[in-house]
């Protein structure tokens, strides 16, 4: 049996965090680098990043599922290039002003049933359950259809597609 590797590399993140690769595009789905990742949840076993790594890296775009902060945080957004393309789900405009008011130049609010095209990757905004505060994302890359349902519950008009 042959066997063609992917050109698409999946990296998982704590509990709800992807980076995805492919085509020299690297693009960051709810990242937080960072344990506890929330304010009572911690990375068992032990998590250490290498902060000065994760600096130099230049993600193409991250995508964040809702404002919760095991899926937004601020300390990790941080570590970002400020050119970084920031896309999130989220019905208030505080949020997304703050975000503005650490550097980011470019901030953006999903919308459900919004895609957006980096390259490569095409990204859907699904609702989920709770509609007013989850997302969930389907990607699209070099063939393969990825579901990032992070924590949420999916919605039935989401799960019959």
């Amino acid at each position: 049996m042959n066997f063609t590797p992917s050109p698409v590399k999946i990296s998982c993140i704590l509990h709800a965090g992807y980076i995805l690769e492919c085509q020299g595009k690297i693009i960051a789905f709810d990242p937080v680098f960072e344990s506890p990742f929330s304010v009572n949840c911690f990375a068992f076993p032990e998590v250490r990043f290498d902060i000065e790594k994760i600096k130099k890296i230049r993600f193409s775009a991250v995508f964040i599922s809702h404002y919760h902060d095991d899926h937004c945080s601020f300390d990790s957004l941080n570590l970002l290039d400020r050119n970084t393309p920031i896309y999130i789900f989220c019905l208030f405009d505080e949020l997304l002003a703050l975000i503005k008011e650490m550097g980011f130049s470019q901030v953006q609010s999903l919308k459900l049933h919004q895609t957006i095209h980096l390259e490569a990757f095409e990204v859907t905004t699904w609702p989920a359950l709770d509609r007013d505060v989850d997302a969930i994302f389907q990607i699209q890359v070099a063939g393969l259809n990825i579901l990032n349902v992070v924590d949420s519950w999916i919605d039935p008009e989401t799960l019959s597609k």
